[in-house]
């Protein structure tokens, strides 16, 4: 089965630890590369071929929203916080989906399948040619 790669951006080690099991749980997913900051990040997206970007909105020096305006590279964005406030921003910026810290399994597991099961995130990923980036 061909699993999404998958990245995960967060400054915090035990959010940066929780987020990555349930990514290596989840039967879809697999992880490529995680970083506790964005300096550098682009390239690695880029080099590594992400398709789905799991990204924290408050990062030291560049938030999230900061960091996808010099994004080049496609891919899905999953942004997410302590503060449910900004998941109504995420939305207007055109983030793929909002998660609220912390993370449970089931929310987790149900956003992830539901993202990946919509139709327009077929459309995008064959306009952005994922074909090549999946990793098997």
């Amino acid at each position: 089965m061909n699993k999404i790669r998958t990245m995960i951006i967060d400054d915090s080690e035990v959010q940066l630890k929780v987020t990555s099991k349930l990514v290596k749980g989840h039967p879809k997913l697999i992880l490529t590369s995680t970083s506790f900051c964005t300096k550098g990040i682009g390239e690695i997206i880029k080099k590594e071929r992400i398709q789905l970007l799991l990204l924290d909105v408050e990062i030291p020096e560049v938030n999230g929203f900061e960091f996808l305006d010099t994004l080049e590279y496609p891919c899905l964005i999953i942004m997410n916080s302590t503060k449910p406030s900004f998941a109504m921003f995420a939305r207007k910026y055109g983030v793929d989906a909002f998660l609220t810290k912390p993370i449970d399994k089931r929310h987790f597991e149900k956003s992830i399948d539901k993202l990946l099961a919509a139709p327009w995130v077929s459309e995008k990923r064959k306009v952005f040619h994922c074909k090549s980036f999946v990793a098997n």
